[in-house]
């Protein structure tokens, strides 16, 4: 059984397509300066839309020039913290009970159960990173202080019932 082929007409015109696209790109580099995304090296004057320092193809594509991730980062630092640590703390946990010391104090439990959900909490968050960097920067910057009380407030409370505060 052979694989079905697209008509000539599509391919004539995905070649015409890639070729005008080519031509796009020769005719802007001949009086501007660009680097090539692979290597850095800069590109003005190719004849060819293949980089000579590392022979990558190049192409025509938009790119967005103000894209920043600092409060994307920052949102999804605690949890991913958050997430680590009870990765460790699950480790006495689990053992406690093996060798015969008993269970582990309900705050140790409560504190790795908010750990564990505020890190499938960042990595949710980032599965959606799309949505998020999109959101206007005083939106995000609501994300994160949100994220970020949420979090000191949780450390808050499990200090305080570890000391016995409350």
């Amino acid at each position: 059984m052979t694989e079905s082929q697209p008509p000539a007409s599509a391919t004539t015109e995905a070649r015409e397509e890639t070729d005008r696209s080519d031509r796009l790109l020769l005719e802007y580099l001949v009086n501007n300066d660009a680097a090539c995304p692979v290597c850095g090296y800069n590109v003005r004057g190719l004849t060819r839309p293949v980089c000579p320092e590392c022979r990558h193809r190049l192409r025509l594509t938009v790119g967005a020039t103000d894209v920043t991730l600092r409060w994307f980062l920052a949102a999804i630092a605690p949890g991913v913290f958050s997430g680590i640590a009870a990765i460790f703390l699950a480790i006495p946990l689990i053992v406690s009970p093996l060798i015969g010391n008993g269970s582990a104090p309900g705050f140790i439990i409560a504190t790795d159960v908010f750990g564990f959900t505020s890190g499938i909490a960042a990595l949710v968050m980032m599965a959606q990173r799309k949505p998020i960097v999109a959101m206007p920067a005083g939106n995000q910057q609501m994300l994160v202080a949100i994220v970020w009380a949420v979090h000191i407030l949780a450390f808050i409370a499990l200090l305080g019932v570890a000391f016995g505060w409350y």
